[in-house]
Parts: C-alpha cells; sequence; structure tokens
C-alpha cells in the first residue's frame, strides 16, 4: 500500500528537528499528538482531559530578566499544511488565550513562520531556517 501523503505531519517533524536545533537551552517544548489514530484514541484523549483545538506544539520559556514581570512565557505553535485553515475548536483556543497576557499562539505554514513566531515572542534562536 502506497504512504497516503502526509504535508502537516511531514512539516511538523521539520519544526520538530528545527526546534531541537535553535531553541536556546532555557526553552522547553513539547508536541502533542492529538491527530490521527480514529474515533477510539480521540475518545481516549478526551476521556483523560484533552480540550478541542489544542495546538500542535508548545513552548515555555522565561520572561528576560529586563522585564519588570516574573513569569514564564508561553508560545502555542499551531503548524499548517501550506493550504490549511484552523477548524472552529482551533479559532475557540486562539480566542481563549487571547485573555492571558503572557501566551501567545501561532499558525505557522512555513519554517520562516516559526522563526517569525519565535522572534515575535521574544525568544532569540540559534538559527534562521534554512
Amino acid at each position: 500500500m502506497p504512504r497516503r501523503n502526509q504535508p502537516e505531519l511531514d512539516f511538523h517533524k521539520t519544526v520538530a528537528q528545527y526546534l531541537d536545533k535553535a531553541l536556546p537551552e532555557s526553552c522547553w517544548w513539547s508536541t502533542f499528538p492529538s491527530g490521527g489514530g480514529g474515533k477510539a484514541r480521540g475518545a481516549k484523549l478526551k476521556a483523560c482531559g484533552l480540550k478541542a483545538g489544542v495546538p500542535d506544539i508548545l513552548i515555555l520559556f522565561p520572561t528576560p530578566e529586563d522585564s519588570a514581570v516574573i513569569a514564564t512565557d508561553i508560545l502555542w505553535l499551531e503548524l499548517k499544511a501550506p493550504k490549511g485553515s484552523l477548524s472552529d475548536a482551533q479559532e475557540a483556543f486562539v480566542e481563549r488565550m487571547e485573555r492571558f497576557e503572557t501566551v501567545a499562539v501561532a499558525t505557522c505554514k512555513t519554517l520562516n513562520d516559526v522563526y517569525e513566531a519565535l522572534v515575535g515572542s521574544g525568544i532569540r534562536p540559534s538559527a534562521r531556517p534554512a
């Protein structure tokens, strides 16, 4: 059986490699593998508390030392294929996160979008995308 084209999954793997290479040690990140696996897996994740619309990647990073706020900032990355768009649940998640001052959500379709989201959040990646 031929492999189904999965541009979003391929992009996700590329982003993971980039984050491992480019994020400062002060950052921590993880993927939320909530997609795929069918209805049974989805039901299990929902029963365990996974909320609809949670983005693909969570990045935690310290507030810059020169800031008056003592907090850890949060950047969520929602990864999309070139022609992808946010679902209603993802749109609702973005709206909900806008209530929090130290949380940002970025929708990224390219590695350069990821870089721009990092820089825009105050993270200084060690490398630009190739």
